[in-house]
């Protein structure tokens, strides 16, 4: 199975069918960030009540890559560098806006989203 196919089963068969289609559009539009969304999509919905079968269940899963252990997660360097108070502010406010204020995933998403295979 597809991503694509993944939400065409999800636009059918669950509640998510908006934010099913707006991933089926970026992925035909061929979006770098397509897949990783399909793949928080189907995390979410895989376990949701619907009319998903066990079987759909079980394609949808063969898509979600294995997590990570929590050990291989733990981030505990630091990397400093300088920019001026206007660029912190800026980097601060979208850090807000797109990362629940959290500047390091801000970062780190700007660099997976640049840079898929990090």
């Amino acid at each position: 199975m597809t991503y694509r196919e993944a939400m065409l089963l999800l636009i059918d068969k669950t509640s998510r069918v908006t934010e099913a289609a707006k991933i089926l559009k970026s992925i035909d539009s061929g979006s770098p960030l397509a897949a990783s969304r399909a793949e928080k999509l189907i995390r979410i919905a895989v376990d949701e009540a619907g009319d998903l079968s066990e079987e759909d269940r079980a394609k949808l899963r063969e898509l979600i890559p294995e997590q990570k252990t929590a050990e291989s997660e733990t981030r505990s360097e630091t990397i400093r560098f300088r920019c001026t108070p206007n660029e912190r502010a800026m980097l601060e406010l979208l850090a807000q806006k797109y990362a629940g204020g959290n500047l390091s995933k801000l970062i780190m998403d700007a660099l997976q989203s640049k840079y898929p295979t990090l």
